[in-house]
């Protein structure tokens, strides 16, 4: 019969599951609290959260919410996930400079639209752009067509003004008599 803890670890465990696009799975062996600290608050800034799980409740709630098994080779030794909202990139991006500053942690697999890549493909989720430079860039690519037509527009007002001008010129001559 399983404590009231781990159901209460299990239920939240798939919460997480749920609410999250892209999972990248690590080993933290190593990491020391200080570390891993410092690497959550800097995922709280990207909506994404890192958490040590047990193998076994990792295996319950994966089946529970994905409808699936997990493969039992991502299982071995200390496993613990990093959990991103809709923008896979951003906490790949801050997984990466940890990896470079400190060794670890070490990611296994990365989980992602329904599909399971491996651990070196995170320099292409972390070199992905963010959902708000996506957005930038959907922002600036609609515009500059519009500003555009803005500005064809705005010269046919124009050389109505100066053929106006033209005639209001022409007609305002004194005539020359002869």
């Amino acid at each position: 019969m399983p404590s009231e803890r781990k159901v209460r670890q299990l239920e939240r465990l798939k919460q997480f599951l749920e609410e999250s696009k892209g999972i990248i799975f690590t080993d933290h062996t190593g990491t020391s609290v200080n570390d891993l600290t410092r690497f959550r608050k800097e995922l709280a800034k990207v909506n994404a959260s890192f958490h040590i799980v047990k193998n076994n409740l990792l295996k319950l709630a994966w089946k529970e919410v994905k409808n699936e098994e997990i493969d039992e080779t991502l299982l071995t030794g200390p496993t613990s996930v990093l959990l991103t909202g809709n923008d896979i990139s951003a906490g790949a991006r801050i997984l990466k400079n940890y990896i470079k500053e400190m060794q670890k942690p070490v990611p296994k697999v990365i989980y992602f639209g329904r599909n399971f890549y491996p651990d070196d493909k995170l320099d292409f989720f972390s070199s992905l752009p963010t959902e708000s430079e996506l957005r930038a860039q959907l922002v600036g690519r609609l515009q500059t067509p519009l500003l555009g037509l803005v500005f064809v527009l705005s010269g046919v007002m124009r050389n109505l003004v100066s053929v106006l001008n033209q005639i209001k010129e022409k007609n305002n001559k004194p005539c020359k008599e002869e």
